[in-house]
């Protein structure tokens, strides 16, 4: 597009104000969502995403962790173990 071929804009349009263009010319525009907008801006920031990994890993070791500790203390997370109740008993006396 040429100087000549330019239409006259007002004065307020600023010096990167274009005229419009065909739609064709252009190719088709996509309009974004509000959710998809924001997962592109999380994407970018490295702390954001690092944070990200790092809650789902604690959720992940809380979940998965309880199990393993029964299995390997020999009871559950809300049962007193065998030694605890023998010595709490002592002490009530």
């Amino acid at each position: 597009m040429s100087i000549a071929d330019r239409e006259q804009l007002p004065a307020g349009a600023g010096a990167v104000a274009v005229p419009d263009v065909e739609a064709d010319a252009l190719g088709e525009v996509k309009a974004r969502g509000y959710w998809e907008q924001v997962w592109r801006l999380f994407k970018r920031d490295k702390a954001a995403m690092a944070s990200g990994v790092f809650i789902i890993l604690l959720v992940l070791v809380a979940t998965v962790g309880a199990p393993i500790a029964a299995n390997m203390l020999g009871h559950g997370p809300n049962e007193l173990s065998a030694t605890a109740c023998a010595t709490s008993s002592r002490s009530v006396r």
